[in-house]
């Protein structure tokens, strides 16, 4: 497997929300703000929380993104 650089962020922490829910297939993940995020792609963590609403630190998944259209994270990748 080949190593993947990112660019550096323009800022060291970033925090938003979803904008709606997500499932294990979407490419394309919708974020209340994208401010301070790469225009060129990037990772992120997402921090998972139960429908309840109780945060599940356990479960946090980092996902890599190639883009952003409006706030629109895209080219995601998961797992």
């Amino acid at each position: 497997m080949a190593n993947t650089v990112w660019p550096a962020a323009s800022s060291d922490a970033f925090n938003t929300t979803l904008s709606g829910s997500i499932n294990d297939a979407v490419t394309t993940i919708t974020l209340t703000s994208v401010t301070n995020l790469s225009t060129s792609g990037g990772v992120l963590c997402i921090d998972r929380q139960d429908g309840n609403g109780a945060d599940t630190p356990t479960k946090r998944e980092f996902i890599s993104f190639t883009g952003i259209s409006g706030t629109d994270i895209t080219g995601v990748t998961r797992g």
